[in-house]
């Protein structure tokens, strides 16, 4: 089975996605993400340098140089599939929504996915 979402020159390749597919996309805000993703990853003991880095040496690293994150860079991954809207049937969804309202999240989400 292929990625859900290939990647090609840094960018999510979306071309290989049924368009009639229904899309659930999360977003959440890139601060708190980086926080998370870095405890996450601190913990993990993944490799030396997460053992011992600091906050802001990890955010150089690992969210900010571009040749070294794998997923690319935060606004570039968002605006390859927030520009897709109009392509795909995408629902976006805001995490920080979801911790605020669970109940009219799920909501919509029913209501997309019928």
């Amino acid at each position: 089975m292929p990625p859900l979402y290939p990647r090609r020159n840094g960018r999510s390749d979306l071309s290989r996605v049924d368009r009639t597919a229904k899309i659930i996309y999360i977003l959440r805000d890139p601060r708190d993400a980086a926080v998370s993703l870095y405890h996450h990853l601190k913990k993990t003991g993944l490799s030396q340098f997460m053992t011992d880095a600091s906050f802001d040496e990890f955010h150089k690293q690992y969210m900010r140089d571009g040749e070294l994150v794998f997923y690319g860079l935060w606004e570039n991954h968002l605006d390859n599939w927030l520009s897709k809207r109009d392509e795909y049937n995408i629902l976006v969804l805001k995490y920080e929504d979801m911790i605020e309202d669970a109940s009219r999240e799920v909501e919509r989400v029913a209501k997309f996915v019928g």
